[in-house]
C-alpha cells in the first residue's frame, strides 16, 4: 500500500518508516533517535492482543503512554538526543512508525 499523496502534502516529507516488535514484555526497546527536529508517528499494530507502552529509556507498563491496537500518537522531537522507546505487555507485539519533517 503506497502513501497517499494528501498525508505527505499534511505532514511534510516522510524521512523514514517501518514496524519493529518487542520480543520481551517488561523490556524497553529504542524504536527511534532523532538525527534533527522532526515528527515521528507511532502507531500499535493492529494484530496486537495486548498494550504497548511509549515513553524514554524507563518506559515501563507502568509508566508509558497507553496505545491500544490501532491507536496511534504523534510525537515532535526538538533535539538530537531525544530518543522514543516502547515496551508491550504482550510478548511478540509492536508498532509501525512515520518519520517526518
Amino acid at each position: 500500500m503506497g502513501l497517499d499523496k494528501h498525508l505527505i502534502q499534511s505532514f511534510g516529507t516522510v524521512l523514514g518508516h517501518g514496524q519493529t516488535d518487542n520480543d520481551t514484555a517488561g523490556t524497553a526497546v529504542i524504536l527511534f533517535t532523532a538525527a534533527h527536529s522532526i515528527e515521528v508517528i507511532v502507531k500499535a499494530k493492529s494484530t496486537n492482543d495486548g498494550m504497548v507502552f511509549v515513553g524514554d529509556s524507563d518506559v515501563t507498563t507502568a509508566t508509558g503512554y497507553i496505545l491500544d491496537a490501532g491507536e496511534e500518537v504523534t510525537i515532535k522531537l526538538d533535539h538530537l538526543s531525544d530518543s522514543i522507546y516502547f515496551d508491550v505487555d504482550t510478548s511478540g507485539e509492536g508498532v509501525s512508525y512515520l518519520t517526518v519533517v
